[in-house]
């Protein structure tokens, strides 16, 4: 347990009880109150949202649990990172002397950041690489303004920072709409082939 500002929080690691937390129907459990510019960072997700609209994003995403669609998305996290074994292995081939110096963080954030694009969207890395890195900079900027206090409306002023989240979170949301356009046109996605979860994503959005 600790003390942010005037507010108690508790932080817990225990699997089970996060699962009875985030499973939990009927607001036993406080969800934290988000400031803008964590809102703008992590969206409305299960761990925000409360009474009706966490049951209605929660039965959005379930079906993108299931343990046999899981077991695809594994093979695509496979996929994934045995490319990246072998593009190391064509840059030492390739190298002066066959030896090659690697900055790991950011290799394993572009492993991270394309498994969840391919799985997500059917796409890869590149092709959301703008709001990977603007996503980046707006956790920057939320690191930064855990020191300072919060002003209810500071949010629309148009300070220098402000301005510049505001941009950052246009280039995520227009990146986004347009792999999902793109997807959407494309043949791909009236095909059985394959699996991903903007499919589902796709239905349950149709059947609600």
């Amino acid at each position: 347990m600790c003390w942010h500002g005037i507010e108690p929080k508790i932080f817990i690691s225990d699997l089970e009880l996060v699962k009875q937390v985030l499973l939990n129907k009927f607001s036993f459990y406080t969800k934290p109150v988000m400031t803008p510019l964590t809102r703008t960072l992590f969206g409305n997700g299960l761990g925000f949202l409360r009474e009706q609209d966490w049951i209605r994003h929660n039965k959005i995403i379930s079906p993108a649990f299931n343990i046999d669609k899981l077991k695809v998305i594994g093979r695509e996290m496979a996929t994934c990172t045995i490319s990246l074994l072998e593009e190391w292995e064509n840059q030492i081939f390739t190298s002066k002397d066959q030896c090659k110096t690697m900055e790991m963080k950011g290799e394993f954030k572009r492993l991270s950041a394309n498994i969840l694009a391919h799985a997500t969207f059917g796409s890869s890395y590149m092709e959301g690489e703008q709001a990977f890195k603007a996503q980046t900079q707006i956790q920057d900027h939320c690191e930064a303004s855990k020191t300072e206090m919060f002003i209810p409306r500071s949010q629309y002023l148009p300070t220098p920072s402000n301005i510049r989240i505001w941009k950052l979170d246009r280039i995520v949301k227009n990146t986004i709409r347009n792999i999902i356009e793109g997807r959407m046109n494309a043949e791909a996605i009236e095909s059985s082939d394959g699996y991903t979860w903007f499919n589902d994503w796709s239905l349950n959005n149709d059947s609600i």
